[in-house]
């Protein structure tokens, strides 16, 4: 290609630039298929004017680099300078691009990084990728969460062609059955035809979400097959169950922290039911020291540490601080970043769930609440976690229990439980490392 083409191939950069320039930003993806076009047009015309092949792919390579080049460097200065979200602090390379974040997903380190930024830049907004923020104020949640919220790129799993793309999976199915079952599978599936059977045999008082799945449809006369009822138990089963065992497991080592929390916890127990470890969950409901034990073990440790994104509505937001969000960029206010903070949790790094026990206005440096509002483990708005009710009661169930059947400390004494905390990662969901707890019953007398 002749040098009198760069011109047209830099005024072909500054308009494919110009066209992403609107926010959001035009996806990566969106791109593929008019580039790979433009490639195809353009041998066709280098293809009639070059010598040979050597030739064309020289041109075709001269071509692209010029292009790609200047298109890199124009989206460089127009996300570092131009951009609605150049005057929010952050990262320099975070703004330029996303593989930044890609990368602190892929460390698992995505909320402390967040959490750190907003406390290096002193800053209630940073910018956290070409658009994306990151707030860490409370006033924000219902102006961004609210019923009509607009939902972020987590959205385009569900789309028309996700949707697609997943309605032929069930025609897989049918291949798949024909392929050996793992042994952890087969006690699974025997377990759940065992609970089926189990109560398909009792006569409960009130209709249970099991007698609704095996009961016949008012309006078509319908009876549920059994091996969709069978599927119905397995989702029932697991859904929720990481996030409840990691949340589980972060609290109970929390607890080996505090042994006088797990001796409150006991002596409470033995008033309530008077020496009777007879728990259920209305009787469980009125522990008010296990409910401050849940609710702080969730403030410290949210299964979901980052939050889901929303994009901000058509004509911006205006928050309460008096700082206005662009229209359409994708905002993220993370439950870690969000129920770690000082200024809505005092001592928010230490684990005090006596901090839910006050009512009257606190000591300056004592534990305490600031704002409930910040208490945000399940999400918020109506968009919010389904099973907080379930979770709810299973952790309360499975820790009043241990609690009162065991005494729980660390396996190793010199153990370094803030360490620990520090660094507990996040893919999408928590996952702590490896802890050793040991569990010594306690004496008849003492529980």
């Amino acid at each position: 290609m002749e040098f009198t083409h760069t011109p047209m191939i830099m005024a072909a950069s500054v308009v494919t630039t110009y066209m992403a320039s609107v926010t959001p930003e035009v996806r990566t993806e969106h791109y593929v298929v008019p580039y790979i076009s433009a490639n195809v047009a353009l041998c066709y015309y280098l293809y009639a004017r070059a010598d040979t092949l050597t030739a064309l792919l020289i041109s075709l390579g001269h071509a692209n680099g010029c292009f790609l080049l200047i298109s890199a460097f124009l989206t460089t200065m127009r996300r570092l300078y131009l951009s609605p979200l150049a005057r929010f602090p952050g990262p320099r390379i975070a703004a330029i691009t996303g593989l930044w974040n890609v990368n602190e997903v892929r460390l698992g380190r995505v909320s402390r990084t967040h959490k750190a930024l907003h406390e290096k830049y002193n800053s209630n907004i940073i910018r956290v990728g070409p658009n994306d923020l990151s707030i860490n104020d409370v006033d924000a949640l219902d102006k961004l969460y609210g019923p009509k919220y607009l939902r972020g790129d987590f959205n385009q799993v569900f789309n028309i062609p996700a949707c697609q793309v997943i309605g032929h999976m069930r025609h897989v199915q049918q291949v798949l059955r024909y392929l050996p079952t793992p042994a952890d599978g087969e006690r699974f599936s025997k377990t759940v035809d065992g609970i089926l059977d189990a109560h398909r045999s009792l006569q409960p008082s009130s209709r249970d979400i099991l007698r609704r799945l095996q009961g016949r449809d008012k309006v078509t006369g319908s009876i549920i097959a059994d091996q969709d009822q069978k599927q119905h138990v397995m989702l029932i089963l697991t859904v929720g169950g990481h996030s409840v065992s990691t949340t589980l497991t972060c609290i109970l080592a929390a607890l080996g922290s505090r042994p006088d929390i797990q001796e409150e916890l006991v002596r409470e127990m033995a008033f309530a039911f008077d020496g009777q470890g007879s728990f259920d969950v209305d009787s469980v409901g009125r522990l008010k020291m296990l409910d401050c034990v849940v609710r702080e073990g969730l403030r410290m440790f949210p299964p979901l540490q980052g939050g889901t994104p929303a994009l901000v509505p058509k004509g911006g937001i205006v928050l309460t601080t008096g700082e206005v969000l662009p229209e359409y960029a994708q905002v993220y206010v993370g439950q870690r970043v969000l129920m770690m903070q000082e200024r809505y949790f005092c001592k928010a790094a230490a684990f005090c769930p006596e901090r839910w026990m006050k009512h009257e206005p606190p000591e300056t440096d004592s534990p305490s609440v600031k704002e409930p509002r910040a208490w945000i483990p399940f999400g918020y708005g109506p968009h919010s976690c389904g099973g907080r009710a379930l979770a709810w009661q299973e952790l309360k169930l499975v820790i009043v229990r241990l609690v009162w059947a065991f005494q729980i400390r660390f396996s190793h004494g010199d153990f370094d439980f803030d360490h620990w905390v520090a660094e507990i990662k996040e893919y999408f969901l928590s996952e702590p490392e490896r802890i050793e707890l040991v569990f010594e019953p306690r004496s008849p007398s003492a529980a």
